[in-house]
């Protein structure tokens, strides 16, 4: 395809099944448009051609199409499945295996980020992997599923993420990758350590006696979530404390420092597992405790491998308000609703439980064995919690609910 003196050439790359492509489009040596795309879909061909040739009246729409069509008949025509003897195919040494969204060799190390591009008039989401190699060269490229290396090695790149969001994190600004790309010299880390911990002791107060070592530890534990590969062992960072002693806030302050941050307080376990699987990142589990059985707190079993190594078992901040609020309305009597517990939350503490509906007051109750609230005329109540009930999660979680530990059920139920 002939533009003026230029000529336009189209290259692509599988990168998945089914005729998932990473296409380049390149008019001389400017390269206009840089995409992944399914080329079996005529949609997603007409959206690239006309995102190609928009604003450039000496390109012919509709050979690129044709060009795309070709392509796509290429593709098809090239079998993905596996082949029948799995057993004739080479094995490669697991060690050439990496993550893509972060990978350190002695050849090159590598960092992808998602970023969003436009195809046609639709945004679309892309990862960009980030390259350095061991002679201080430093490049981009679109993600793809093997990196060429020095005397014929080949780096595979594995999982292949799903296409990112607008609301995925990107973790490293235009600006930065920008800079970086034209050379920027890496920071200093000591200097990096330093501000780090002026940034958490700014947010955090903590005990004199406790504070430098406590931040050092933050500061730090940040520093290896972006270099952890480099090391066969890593700790986890456990924080434990009482109601309102900040293990939040610390959280909080964490998600805005770590490597591409996940937060799973809501999330199950098999779900957690694909996205870690799919993304890779660091892990951050708040009320890390209601996770660890498979249906909920009240069975033994253990859903995250992580969450086993904790040694507390305190319940979150907000389960335990739950907890006391409805202990308060069974001891005297009283068969609260979800709206009574959640209103009475509310009050007390109405920035935790600002966004909270009823509903979520049952689910959380049902994590640790309490009935789902039965409907009595128009009231859904908590009918069926007795002290026996409360007690056994006073005595498993470590929560004070206020419930005598002997066998007497003073409720007046059965």
């Amino acid at each position: 395809m002939e533009s003026g003196n230029n000529s336009l050439t189209l290259e692509y790359s599988p990168s998945g099944r089914n005729g998932k492509v990473t296409l380049t489009a390149k008019l001389g040596g400017e390269v206009l448009a840089v995409e992944s795309l399914n080329l079996t879909k005529p949609k997603q061909r007409t959206a690239f051609a006309q995102a190609v040739c928009k604003r450039r009246p000496g390109i012919d729409a509709a050979a690129v199409e044709a060009e795309l069509l070709r392509l796509a008949a290429e593709v098809a025509s090239k079998p993905d499945g596996a082949p029948a003897d799995l057993g004739a195919l080479p094995e490669i040494d697991v060690s050439s295996i990496v993550r893509p969204e972060r990978f350190i060799t002695p050849e090159v190390s590598g960092l992808a980020v998602p970023t969003m591009t436009t195809l046609g008039d639709k945004p679309v989401g892309r990862w960009i992997l980030h390259l350095r190699w061991s002679d201080g060269r430093r490049e981009q490229r679109p993600l793809p599923t093997s990196i060429d290396l020095p005397e014929g090695r080949r780096l595979w790149i594995h999982p292949s993420p799903s296409e990112p969001t607008a609301n995925t994190p990107a973790g490293w600004s235009r600006q930065g990758r920008r800079a970086w790309l034209q050379g920027a010299a890496a920071p200093d880390p000591a200097d990096v350590f330093r501000r780090l911990c002026k940034r958490v002791a700014h947010f955090i107060d903590l005990p004199k006696e406790h504070a430098p070592g406590v931040i050092a530890t933050l500061a730090l534990w940040v520093l290896l979530s972006y270099c952890y590969l480099a090391w066969d062992a890593l700790p986890y960072l456990y924080l434990g404390g009482p109601l309102g002693s900040g293990k939040s806030r610390v959280f909080e302050i964490l998600a805005r420092l770590v490597f591409r941050p996940l937060g799973s307080s809501n999330m199950s376990g098999p779900a957690l597992f694909r996205t870690l699987h799919s993304q890779g990142g660091t892990l951050l589990l708040d009320e890390a405790e209601r996770l660890k059985a498979d249906s909920g707190p009240r069975d033994g079993g253990n859903r995250l491998d992580v969450a086993g190594r904790l040694q507390a078992r305190r319940a979150g901040d907000a389960d335990e308000t739950l907890l006391r609020i409805l202990a308060d309305a069974v001891r005297i009597g009283e068969r609260p609703t979800p709206h009574d517990i959640l209103t009475k939350a509310q009050q007390s503490e109405p920035a935790v439980f600002k966004n909270w509906y009823p509903r979520t007051v049952t689910s959380r109750r049902k994590a640790y064995g309490i009935p789902t609230p039965k409907k009595s005329g128009s009231r859904r109540e908590f009918r069926d919690v007795t002290a026996d009930t409360l007690r056994r999660i006073q005595t498993s979680y470590g929560i004070d609910l206020d419930v005598p530990s002997d066998a007497t059920d003073t409720t007046g139920q059965p």
